[in-house]
């Protein structure tokens, strides 16, 4: 009886190698290529749209951290202190923003965007947290010793809308934006809408 089994399993362990020294088949190779290609692209477009709106939010956060700090400056310093912001149009068309006032000129670097990320043009109509359309704003936002703010071309009691958006051409419907509300009594800017 144990002869019998031990040539049982003999010929069991006979086919195991002859199994592992065949190897795959080129169509078994190509099966399981095909299949990764398939779950490799699945997982490409879940990553793209996952970090599609970071540099929104992290332009909007920097601009946000930009009016507070040109807006300190004018009350710690007692200087008036303005904040200029706009377009530039080159190859990639980015937002820009700088800090100046009338005694030490400008402050600090240029700051930019994130790439591909500009502000939302001067009159153009972006839709606040009411799905109200409002007025984009561009120009210079300049902070009083006080912390309350001067616009140009608006009321210093009436709020501004500031929007940022991905540069793509055409509505705001299609792309990525955020609306910020600029209260120049206060000097506070505040998210409407992400």
């Amino acid at each position: 009886m144990n002869a019998g089994n031990s040539n049982r399993h003999t010929g069991f362990a006979r086919q195991i190698r002859q199994i592992a020294l065949r190897g795959f088949t080129l169509i078994e190779l190509m099966a399981v290529m095909a299949i990764m290609a398939i779950l490799l692209s699945i997982s490409l477009a879940a990553f793209r749209s996952m970090g599609s709106g970071s540099g929104i939010r992290a332009s909007g956060i920097n601009f946000k951290g930009a009016v507070s700090q040109a807006r300190q400056y004018a009350i710690t310093k007692r200087k008036r202190t303005t904040l200029h912001y706009d377009n530039f149009q080159g190859l990639t068309p980015r937002g820009y923003y700088v800090i100046s006032n009338t005694v030490d000129g400008i402050m600090g670097t240029t700051n930019w965007l994130s790439e591909g990320i500009v502000f939302v043009d001067d009159g153009d109509t972006i839709p606040d947290a009411d799905d109200q359309d409002r007025y984009a704003h561009i120009g210079p936002l300049e902070f009083n010793y006080d912390g309350s703010a001067n616009i140009s071309g608006a009321g210093n009691m009436t709020p501004v809308w500031i929007g940022i958006r991905e540069s793509t051409p055409g509505s705001l419907t299609n792309v990525q934006h955020v609306v910020m509300r600029f209260a120049p009594l206060t000097g506070r800017l505040i998210f409407e809408r992400r």
